[in-house]
């Protein structure tokens, strides 16, 4: 046997066949793009009382050994959902902070979940003479 793959001799000839019980490895990405808040994050007295719009997208990976059929078979993006909106209501000084204990949460959920990449973008912060949005990216690997 090689590998998952099993070695006969026909007609004098080494043939290999793939072994029926070796399993394929299933990479689910559940991807969940441009989630919008109003919250309080900044480390400025500005925006922290007058708050501003947040772009928050996350990619969840993860690895199963059979096709998604039920939802138990993959991961629940409602919950994903859910951690979301409960950590952004609780103003926070950094979006490096904020990313990094959104990732921590979803990891949580299922010890199936491979990597969680997050992005948080703050529009429109309060930066003089500054036209466009800061984002922050967090990446995890649990592989």
């Amino acid at each position: 046997m090689y590998g998952g793959f099993r070695c006969r001799k026909i007609f004098g000839r080494k043939r290999f066949t793939l072994i029926s019980s070796f399993k394929h490895l299933v990479v689910y990405s559940i991807q969940l793009k441009n989630l919008s808040f109003y919250a309080f994050h900044g480390i400025y007295p500005e925006e922290q009382v007058l708050g501003t719009q947040f772009l928050v997208s996350i990619d969840v990976q993860t690895s199963i050994h059979q096709k998604a059929v039920a939802l138990l078979d993959t991961i629940d993006y409602v919950s994903i959902v859910s951690i979301v909106e409960h950590r952004m209501k609780l103003a926070t000084p950094l979006l490096e902070t904020l990313a990094a204990d959104i990732v921590e949460m979803i990891a949580l959920l299922d010890n199936r979940i491979t990597l969680i990449d997050i992005t948080i973008t703050k529009k429109r912060p309060p930066i003089d003479a500054f036209v466009g949005d800061i984002c922050v990216r967090y990446k995890k690997s649990y592989a």
